[in-house]
């Protein structure tokens, strides 16, 4: 018999599947190129324990968003800075070697593509709506992005979820990940639906 546990994991991993095809599609308009999004892994961990699997030194481009309503959280995607300037560079058609004021429009407008179409996904198995905040960019060590989360929310949870994201454009493999941070007790909510 499956567990709970791994019941809600299923499902993430499908809502996970769905907006990473929605993702890709976005993106491929947006950069007028192919590109394919893919979610490996869906995984979940206490708040505490993130640095330990993610890493804690590892300088990272965070993009995150807070989506409030029946069922409120935060969503970040996280890209190691090379990938980010990688992404951009494919996405921009053009060398990106730090983030100027057009390529930091253009990370958060692909942070909050990516972030709302796992929000969108994630709506249909949960019902409801979930409304989400104008994206926020932050270049930092992951280590003190987590923190900064654990001082801010680790009261309200200590679960999160966590998915790896895979870019393919044009050949180049990218990596991230994206990290939901779900205030409300998510499996009761997809398993009881």
């Amino acid at each position: 018999m499956i567990s709970r546990e791994e019941a809600c994991l299923d499902i993430l991993r499908e809502a996970a599947t769905i907006g990473a095809d929605n993702g890709a599609t976005a993106l491929s308009e947006l950069a007028n190129k192919r590109v394919d999004v893919d979610v490996p892994n869906v995984y979940h961990a206490r708040l505490d324990e993130v640095q330990a699997i993610i890493g804690r030194s590892e300088v990272v481009v965070g993009i995150r968003l807070i989506f409030d309503g029946e069922r409120p959280g935060s969503f970040f995607l996280l890209i190691k800075e090379e990938d980010a300037l990688s992404l951009l560079t494919m996405v921009l058609g053009r060398k990106v070697e730090r983030a100027d004021e057009f390529a930091i429009s253009a990370i958060l407008e692909i942070g909050n593509i990516l972030v709302g179409v796992f929000l969108t996904a994630l709506t249909k198995f949960l019902g409801g709506t979930l409304r989400q905040s104008p994206p926020i960019m932050k270049v930092d060590m992951i280590g003190a992005m987590i923190e900064e989360t654990l001082a801010e929310y680790g009261r309200i949870t200590d679960k999160i979820w966590l998915a790896d994201i895979r870019f393919m454009i044009e050949g180049k493999a990218l990596g991230g990940r994206l990290l939901f941070i779900p205030f409300f007790d998510i499996m009761r909510e997809l398993l009881g639906r």
